[in-house]
């Protein structure tokens, strides 16, 4: 219908998945990773969540066509079967005589096949979409095939994708057998805003579209309503192409997605109450006699009783420290330095706010732009609304997907550790503190982004006197990587933390074990040396800081790499 009004050659935000409109986020690329990683490793079960609509039949797409020859596939979307039709499935995907009606014969033949793949040198992986539909008889069927081994490894791969509610169902008593099994998980949370918006544009490329249809505005609401679920910013972009089209506007704003949310609501709305009515006729007789019972008993009761324009002068500036040059503000008006009390980006890449109860917010949002996030989708754009303060910072960060690593330290650590980070530093006018970030580092001078003054020059000297020694590092929240980890560890996050470091080529197979053994603290003692770390083997926090900074699929900022535009050097 507006195809032809917004200059595209097909439906960009259709709902039937399309391959070549896929868009492989963070999330998704570290999915396709554990997957490979629990297969090529014979780990035997393999768990991948996902809300409704982030994308897990896409992993798996994207997976089946990575594999090669050398591994056999078989795809089961029905999970509606009993366990006999479950084995029928399963053999018939795989190619081999699936009419029978004996379990016996088909795991026989199963086996037989698995046996001679594994001589050839080959693998075979069954994956199992929806299988939080699947039956506990069929789980246990699974659990009895996991059972086909070797001496050493796992003859078959089986791969469990559904929704959260299938992470619930095997902590239950009835499968933890089949729980104890499972050697690698991967949950696929939804996109950041940045991401969100890469992912409107990418889908808007493929239909042909080469301008910007989608406001700032349109997209931070996008965003908000859709909470990153690829599936819902489908849903509500294409309604609000709609939305545009029928008031003759070639561009999209807020007020076309706030429209189109409202209709999709509103829609939701009389379904539910179509659904509610139903149940009401159906069941009203037995809900009153419920209530009367109710209200009786409550009556008896126990016992039978009755009953943006930057502050001038207040800066980090006197002794080493000086302002770099003149830094004019580029406030956004639809953006965030339309927030009461903020400024926005000066030409530095600093984000700068007018209080300073608001400096952690401006610290912080300076600290994303280096990590190529952006905030604005978490926040309101509603006029008026004052920026985020105290507590409000740190959820916000959360929000993103990002943690907090705040520990005491030397500025040898962070010299070493070579990360941006936030820092409080006392000013010569007041004893408070504020909040900056660390953006940069060249020879024996710091940059620090001061969200009240810019950019400011100081010497490691003087930083040294008037920060208060805690460094708080704002990373990407990455499994594995989350608590200090020794010897004699155990837990699902000591497994994940294993994976990390077979990514990275210090250790090799073997790595499906929760136990933190001798074999992972020598790669952790590989890793410290090579990064100029205490070779002690503890995964302690500048371990796990500096395993963050080179586990990232694109470049994590560094303080040596950054430029006066506040963007990494190329």
């Amino acid at each position: 219908m507006y195809l032809r009004f917004f200059d595209l050659d097909e439906l960009p935000f259709s709902l039937t998945p399309d391959p070549r409109f896929l868009f492989m986020s963070q999330n998704h690329i570290e999915a396709v990773e554990h997957l490979e990683f629990g297969i090529k490793q014979r780990q035997g079960f393999i768990v991948l969540t996902g809300d409704l609509g982030t994308g897990k039949t896409t992993v798996c797409k994207m997976l089946l066509s990575k594999l090669d020859d050398t591994v056999k596939s078989a795809l089961v979307l029905n999970p509606m079967l009993s366990p006999l039709e479950l084995l029928q499935t399963i053999n018939e995907d795989l190619g081999l005589e699936s009419d029978d009606n004996s379990t016996k014969r088909l795991v026989r033949i199963l086996n037989k096949f698995l046996i001679e793949q594994y001589a050839a040198g080959g693998n075979v992986v069954v994956i199992l979409d929806e299988a939080q539909r699947l039956s506990d008889e069929c789980l246990e069927q699974l659990r009895l095939l996991s059972n086909l081994e070797t001496a050493k490894e796992k003859l078959i791969q089986i791969v469990l994708v559904g929704q959260p509610e299938l992470a619930r169902m095997l902590t239950s008593a009835v499968l933890a057998p089949l729980a104890e099994r499972v050697a690698v998980r991967y949950h696929i949370g939804p996109l950041s805003y940045s991401e969100s918006c890469r992912y409107v544009a990418h889908r808007l490329s493929v239909a042909g579209c080469d301008k910007e249809l989608f406001a700032k505005s349109a997209l931070r609401r996008v965003f908000r309503y859709s909470g990153g679920i690829p599936r819902r910013i489908n849903l509500i972009c294409d309604k609000s192409l709609l939305c545009a089209y029928g008031m003759g506007e070639r561009v999209v704003r807020g007020m076309h997605v706030r429209r189109a949310y409202s209709e999709i609501k509103a829609f939701r709305r009389v379904g539910h109450s179509a659904r509610t009515r139903i149940l009401v006729r159906r069941w009203g007789s037995v809900v009153a006699a419920v209530v009367a019972v109710f209200l009786v008993v409550w009556s008896i009761g126990p016992g039978g009783s009755v009953r943006v324009g930057p502050k001038p002068g207040s800066g980090i500036r006197g002794g080493a420290g000086k302002s770099v040059g003149e830094s004019s503000i580029a406030p956004e008006p639809s953006g965030i330095g339309a927030l009461r009390g903020v400024s926005g980006f000066d030409e530095n890449g600093v984000f700068r706010v007018q209080q300073e109860k608001l400096c952690s917010f401006g610290a912080v949002v300076t600290l994303f732009r280096l990590w190529n996030e952006d905030i604005r989708g978490l926040l309101s754009d509603e006029d008026g609304l004052t920026a985020p303060e105290g507590s409000q910072v740190w959820a916000t960060i959360r929000r993103a997907g990002f943690r907090i690593e705040a520990r005491r330290a030397t500025l040898g650590d962070v010299r070493t550790l070579d990360v941006p980070c936030l820092v409080l530093l006392r000013r010569n006018q007041s004893k408070v503190p504020r909040y900056c970030a660390l953006v940069g580092l060249r020879g024996e001078t710091f940059y620090v982004a001061d969200p009240i003054d810019g950019l400011v020059e100081m010497g490691e000297s003087v930083l040294d006197r008037r920060w208060t020694r805690r460094a708080i590092y704002v990373l990407p929240d990455l499994e594995g990587l989350s608590r200090t980890l020794r010897l004699g560890s155990r837990g699902s996050d000591v497994r994940a933390f294993k994976g990390r470091l077979f990514h990275l080529g210090l250790l090799g197979a073997g790595v499906s074990s929760s136990r933190y053994d001798r074999r992972c603290a020598q790669a952790v003692r590989m890793f410290q040396v090579a990064n100029g770390l205490e070779a002690d083997g503890i995964a302690g926090w500048r371990t796990r800081i500096a395993l963050c900074r080179e586990l990232m699929t694109t470049k994590a900022p560094r303080l040596s790499r950054w430029a006066s535009n506040g963007r990494l050097v190329k």
